[in-house]
């Protein structure tokens, strides 16, 4: 089946803006949905980062797909984008996809796992309802990590992105999608350089309002989280953390592999990961109790 591509009209400091969404709707329907939000540390990334075979393995497992494109910063705020976020929820909610809440799955890589977990919290919050569960790879919930404010000269390879190459990025128009990922080279520089926190208006002293409380944690739903070991991005502590705070959350683990390890879809740990997933999936929709490997 053709995938479906929408136009989500919402507004941003008075200006008009277009979050574009890409729906796979499965062959096979079980009833379930799943949301997208792509990684690239809020400041890069677009919805089409997903590789196909994720795409392909979820819609044969019955799941409808929703990629959805977010604001990023430093163009918006994160209180804006966490508007934005909310709004272009609303709209999926409304015709022509009618987005059943009680059926959908948030599903985030790296800094999509925050933004997931962020909108849980919204919809918590706001709508007194809460996803049925939530696929968390690679990520945090929090911005209180220290390598997150230090300079990280060798993260995103051994070349050194100077100010000069990355001006072309700060702009004062608002910008949704990164389609092509040429502000990787932004991010990479930011993280160099140990000024991210900066471009996202986060600092030490409000640090703490962004994050995701611990008591905030124990109220989310049925999780599965997966991160590697040797993650040279977002620390492998984070998602040991979140799933000792997610009451009912399942970590899976790769060794050796690097951040967003599950872009090597042929890897035998990759494999893994997705006959681990299956089984989750299985417990999750159909109330089947699994037993995973350690």
């Amino acid at each position: 089946m053709q995938p479906i591509h929408y136009k989500i009209p919402i507004k941003i400091r008075n200006e008009n803006v277009t979050i574009s969404t890409t729906v796979h709707n499965s062959p096979h329907p079980n009833g379930h949905t799943i949301l997208y939000l792509h990684g690239g540390g809020l400041i890069y990334g677009t919805r089409h980062d997903l590789p196909r075979h994720h795409i392909h393995h979820l819609m044969a497992q019955g799941f409808d797909l929703i990629k959805l494109d977010y604001p990023l910063a430093p163009s918006v705020s994160l209180d804006e984008l966490f508007e934005a976020l909310y709004d272009a929820l609303l709209w999926l909610m409304s015709d022509p996809i009618q987005l059943n809440l009680s059926q959908l799955i948030l599903f985030g890589r790296s800094g999509g796992t925050y933004l997931a977990l962020k909108l849980c919290d919204l919809m918590m919050a706001r709508l007194n309802t809460s996803p049925k569960g939530l696929l968390l790879f690679y990520g945090y919930h929090t911005f209180e990590i220290p390598t997150f404010f230090e300079p990280t000269p060798t993260l995103g390879g051994k070349r050194i992105i100077h100010h000069d190459q990355v001006q072309q990025f700060y702009t004062p128009h608002i910008v949704v999608d990164d389609a092509t990922m040429i502000r990787a080279l932004l991010y990479y520089h930011l993280r160099q350089h140990g000024t991210w926190m900066n471009a996202l208006g986060i600092t030490y002293e409000n640090c703490a309002s962004y994050a995701i409380s611990e008591d905030q944690l124990k109220l989310f739903p049925k999780s599965f989280i997966a991160a590697s070991t040797s993650d040279d991005d977002v620390p492998y502590v984070m998602s040991v953390k979140l799933s000792h705070l997610i009451p009912d959350a399942t970590l899976f683990t790769v060794h050796d592999m690097p951040h967003d390890f599950d872009s090597q879809i042929k890897a035998p740990q990759t494999v893994a990961l997705f006959e681990a997933l299956d089984l989750w999936f299985n417990g999750l929709t159909k109330g089947v109790v699994q037993s995973f490997p350690e």
